[in-house]
């Protein structure tokens, strides 16, 4: 018999990721969360995170060989249930990386591109403004090496770095992708996540 889940949050065990990180952040806050290793775990849950830091490569093959990768396309297919990508966890919700090989989940079309491509620095490290729709301006910090592209249907809020504008949130239905690290970002960061937390 499978055991009630201690908490509305869940965050999915990707490999080298920052989970530890994640359940200190949200303790600390005030929020309980469990870590997600199977589809089963899911069950019960009304918001899923897939945290930041990582490979594109592993991240993909560890959701689709525990079949979680199913089981959150499900999620996103009937809604109700928040899933929120953290940098590395939201450029899973796309269809690929030019970060490794791997299929990510397709919940948003295109490829997550790679900023050695486009400016003279190969990751953006430190801090910035993004204005999200209905949450307002907020500070927020970056460490990402690869990028969205800009002006998608699904983007919410930009950011320029160096010259390049790509897309520091997105949004369709109840997924969420943000590329800055909000666990990172302070008063900034909370507040972005308790809006979302608590949205209906």
């Amino acid at each position: 018999m499978r055991m009630k889940p201690t908490s509305a949050i869940g965050i999915v065990n990707l490999p080298n990721s920052n989970v530890a990180s994640w359940v200190h952040f949200l303790n600390h806050n005030g929020y309980a969360c469990d870590v997600l290793r199977k589809p089963d775990d899911i069950v019960g849950h009304d918001t899923i995170i897939l945290p930041g830091v990582g490979h594109f490569s592993n991240g993909a093959a560890y959701l689709w060989d525990t079949g979680l990768g199913d089981a959150l396309m499900a999620l996103h297919a009937t809604g109700g249930v928040k899933i929120i990508g953290i940098c590395l966890g939201m450029h899973l919700l796309y269809e690929g990386s030019c970060e490794g090989s791997g299929t990510g989940l397709g919940i948003f079309k295109g490829e997550v591109l790679a900023l050695s491509k486009m400016t003279d620095r190969s990751t953006n490290i430190g801090w910035g403004h993004v204005d999200i729709r209905e949450i307002g301006r907020q500070k927020v910090y970056f460490n990402h090496s690869f990028y969205v592209p800009p002006n998608r249907e699904e983007t919410i809020a930009h950011f320029t770095y160096r010259d390049l504008r790509f897309s520091a949130m997105v949004r369709g239905r109840n997924t969420f992708g943000i590329q800055f690290h909000p666990e990172k970002s302070y008063t900034g960061g909370l507040k972005i996540l308790r809006t979302l937390f608590h949205e209906a």
